[in-house]
């Protein structure tokens, strides 16, 4: 669960050609990051983005609800489902800049295993992509599971195609200890 997490949260890492820019408004097909990880077949459909990450050999399907909340993620046989209830789940935009939005999901279907997401929203930046320059809104974001802690760290979202440009983020022990530090940028979008 914390790889899946971890790697869903940093999946961006790869090579691939520079492409023209993408118009304001069009979604990307793919997203390619330095140093190797790809996202592909994103499709946006309900507010829910999908796509397949390939990063270190691994192959993960993705599905998060507005591109910040995920609802299914599998990896090889790993794989585990989030359930939002009736929640407001709002769009990266309408976070409020500089202050705490936390919301809870019960994981597989098990009430006793809560996913808890916490965002705090920095406001709209830049993000340098190859040549080209996106949108984007500057999160920091926290995953905890049964209270403990997973993930925290900070991602540039772009709000209108709903995938994550950036990553700086740590993977974190039990005690809330960095684990390790995952950085990602991409470096194209077709």
């Amino acid at each position: 669960m914390r790889a899946i997490l971890a790697a869903t949260a940093a999946t961006a890492a790869a090579g691939g050609a520079f492409a023209d820019c993408l118009p304001d408004g069009q979604p990307a097909r793919a997203v390619h990051f330095v140093g190797g990880a790809v996202i592909d077949g994103i499709t946006v459909k309900d507010d829910i983005v999908s796509y397949t990450a390939h990063a270190e050999g691994r192959e993960s399907r993705v599905r998060a609800a507005r591109g910040l909340y995920p609802v299914q993620q599998s990896t090889g046989i790993n794989a585990i489902a989030m359930d939002w209830g009736g929640q407001s789940l709002p769009p990266v935009e309408l976070l409020p800049v500089g202050q705490e939005v936390t919301v809870e999901a019960i994981v597989d279907g098990n009430a006793k295993d809560v996913f808890r997401a916490t965002y705090l929203s920095h406001g709209a930046e830049t993000v340098a992509v190859g040549d080209c320059t996106y949108r984007a809104i500057r999160l920091t974001r926290s995953f905890f599971r049964k209270d403990v802690p997973i993930v925290k760290g900070d991602l540039w979202l772009d709000p209108v195609r709903l995938i994550v440009l950036r990553t700086e983020l740590d993977v974190l022990n039990q005690d809330g200890s960095p684990l390790r530090h995952q950085s990602t940028q991409a470096e194209s979008l077709e």
